[in-house]
């Protein structure tokens, strides 16, 4: 027997449902920064690859040549293989490229939007998530062959993960947490820095037992790399070997909060590995 809608669901309030807000979202959020794709195709900036945009080309070319690889990790790696993975399926196509990061630009907006609503309200998820699309330097970084797509898509993703945990005290969206986290670490070694707080948060608001499901994920994700580098450069780092060259860019006597290369003129990641040696 039908008994109609209950009591305080959409249908009955007369509110949109929040999959056709997230859905209005997503198209916002993709549509402009498709339009945005489409506007600078003809320009040299969309035409010619330099820095390190050339550099997670030529090795995601490597890597469809040879996945697994002869040496540990020095930069981060999950851009370029999401890159050699795009290129395998459609061919080294930069607009492919950057649709598909236009795709996961307006994830984004509604993953940020999902966790706002959260922990806050529907109006505060919204707002976050319109500004998100709206959003120039996210636009810019879209047309872009760089990692800082993957960078905004997993710390939303975290967010929203964090959220739903909270929401449920459920094992598996704390393990989900702990995977996000794993993945933003593969673009981002110091995102491992907030392995302690989020554990510490996470153990205040739901007890020590959700550390279990929480370092499962994360080594699930980081397990796997580990292992690589174990195998090929016997040494099993969780993600990347730069520990010691980022902090030395850091916190050297010329330091100055921004990046400086090594060595004058020499900003690649190639050029950099290089220079910490000889330095070193």
């Amino acid at each position: 027997m039908n008994e109609g809608p209950v009591e305080g669901s959409p249908a009955l309030t007369g509110r949109a449902p929040d999959w056709f807000w997230s859905l209005g979202l997503f198209a916002v959020a993709f549509l402009l920064r498709v339009a945005y794709v489409l506007e600078i195709s003809d320009t040299e900036v969309a035409r010619v690859l330099v820095g390190d945009a050339f550099a997670y080309d030529l090795w995601a070319r490597q890597i469809q040549r040879d996945w697994l690889g002869h040496e540990v990790f020095y930069q981060a790696p999950l851009y370029p293989y999401f890159l050699a993975a795009l290129y395998s399926i459609v061919g080294p196509s930069f607009m492919a490229v950057r649709v598909t990061q236009a795709a996961l630009g307006g994830a984004a907006c509604v993953l940020l939007a999902g966790a706002g609503r959260r922990f806050f309200s529907r109006g505060v998820g919204l707002g976050a998530g319109l500004l998100l699309a709206l959003y120039g330097p996210a636009l810019f970084f879209t047309g872009l062959v760089h990692k800082m797509v993957l960078d905004l898509f997993f710390t939303t993703a975290l967010l929203y993960a964090l959220a739903r945990a909270d929401e449920r005290e459920s094992g598996r969206w704390v393990a989900l947490v702990g995977a996000a986290l794993g993945c933003l670490a593969l673009t981002r070694e110091n995102a491992l820095a907030w392995l302690p707080l989020l554990a510490g948060w996470l153990a205040w608001r739901q007890g020590a037992r959700a550390l279990v499901p929480l370092l499962v994920g994360a080594a699930l994700v980081l397990g796997p790399v580990a292992v690589r580098n174990a195998a090929v450069g016997g040494q099993p780092f969780l993600t990347t070997s730069q520990a010691g060259v980022n902090f030395y860019l850091g916190n050297n006597a010329d330091a100055d909060g921004t990046y400086t290369p090594l060595r004058f003129g020499r900003g690649s990641f190639a050029q950099e590995r290089e220079d910490a040696i000889a330095l070193a």
